[in-house]
């Protein structure tokens, strides 16, 4: 402890004081920040005594510091006085600094007080009364946006669906029926698959399901690094029950020995057997290169309990019925040709194994073939999409995808 600290906590509870600390992840910012303003409304007013003298005689003093961020929460603080809890009074000093990662709190009273009285304040207020439970964050405190998606605006197996629903969704939106099954909450789950096939797009969409019934919290690997798995599943227990996603998970797991990268993956599969505790976090995680992680992540339930591969070279779940409700997503807002249905599309493209995005890329491509057909000038009300744009759109399609793979 500095001189300048230990000189302000000697004036204001005296030489002889008690002393508590706790660290708590920075992305906690919130909750402590309301924590210090409840603590701060229970100071009393000074006497006319202390006011007069109070500066000169130790256990007397009054002083309050507080620094605040431009968004308005607490950065720092350094309050001391006489605070009204529990019905009764108590001299104590409240300092508030940042340590890093975290945010680290003290608290000084004389030693007939118990600092525990103000520190059980921050406690509820981390635990119990956090701002960020049950809402939709990233790794930092700061809240995302999942934009508008529902299941109606992805091409998806029915019973990758179903996997989704029962594996991530049910356990936290159902969170008591599925522990009075005695079934883990715990769970996880892989997306797997090239770019394009929606997988993004999937994590948002069940980010929505669960928001209002659990926290939904995104951590990209370069923070998840930065920040160790201790801090990620600390915050992730501290709002559950919770869904931490992580997008392209083979830059954490990689199955060549990474100098540094051990005892980083230990932490991580300690979490996921229960060596350390991991309470109720379920994780999403999402891949385009599952054959780069370490196989320890993805060998057995437990660690992640359903692979789903979201392959466009798989035709059983991927063919055309898939092509099909791709292209109904992609259509709604053009017109086709009265001799051309969706179907007919999917037949053009039925032995390509396109991506959601190259779907998207050729229903674009084709509405160019006909504004260039018509006019650029023409009225797009006029604009009818037939089958011969969508042939001239696959074959340019084609093009730019023997390009993409073979370069």
């Amino acid at each position: 402890m500095d001189i300048f600290l230990t000189e302000k906590v000697e004036k204001c509870v005296g030489k002889k004081y008690t002393a508590m600390s706790a660290l708590y992840p920075a992305t906690f910012k919130l909750a402590i920040s309301e924590a210090v303003e409840e603590i701060y409304s229970k100071l009393q007013p000074r006497s006319i005594l202390d006011i007069l003298f109070g500066w000169l005689l130790p256990g007397r003093s009054t002083f309050v510091n507080i620094d605040r961020a431009k968004e308005g929460y607490i950065e720092t603080a350094l309050i001391g006085g006489a605070f009204k809890l529990k019905g009764k009074k108590i001299r104590a000093t409240i300092y508030v600094k940042d340590s890093g990662n975290y945010k680290e709190v003290w608290i000084f009273t004389k030693p007939a007080d118990n600092p525990k009285d103000i520190m059980s304040i921050f406690e509820d207020w981390i635990k119990n009364r956090n701002p960020l439970h049950k809402k939709v964050i990233n790794i930092f405190g700061e809240i995302e946006e999942l934009g508008g998606y529902s299941w109606e605006d992805i091409a998806i197996p029915l019973n990758f669906r179903i996997e989704i629903e029962e594996n991530l969704v049910w356990p936290i939106k159902y969170l008591d029926k599925i522990k009075n099954l005695n079934i883990n909450v715990a769970r996880g789950v892989l997306l797997e698959g090239e770019r394009g096939m929606g997988k993004t797009t999937l994590t948002k969409i069940i980010g929505r399901e669960i928001k209002g019934h659990g926290t939904y919290i995104r951590a990209r690997p370069s923070d998840i690094q930065k920040l160790g798995w201790d801090y990620v599943f600390e915050v992730a227990k501290t709002l559950a029950p919770s869904l931490l996603c992580i997008e392209d998970i083979e830059n954490l797991t990689p199955s060549t020995k990474t100098p540094d990268i051990g005892a980083f993956l230990t932490d991580f599969l300690d979490y996921l057997d229960g060596v350390k505790e991991r309470g109720d976090v379920l994780i999403l995680a999402t891949t385009n290169e599952p054959d780069l992680m370490d196989l320890r992540v993805i060998d057995r339930p437990g660690r992640i309990d359903r692979r789903l591969r979201l392959d466009p070279k798989d035709k059983k779940n991927f063919g055309k019925e898939w092509k099909m409700r791709v292209l109904s997503i992609h259509l709604k807002n053009f017109r086709l040709d009265k001799n051309l249905r969706i179907e007919d599309i999917a037949d053009i493209i039925s032995e390509i194994p396109y991506t959601g995005a190259h779907i998207k890329e050729l229903v674009y491509t084709a509405a160019l073939q006909a504004l260039r057909r018509e006019g650029i000038d023409g009225k797009l009300d006029n604009l009818i999409l037939t089958r011969e744009d969508f042939e001239k759109a696959n074959e340019i399609l084609k093009l730019q995808l023997k390009i993409q793979y073979s370069g």
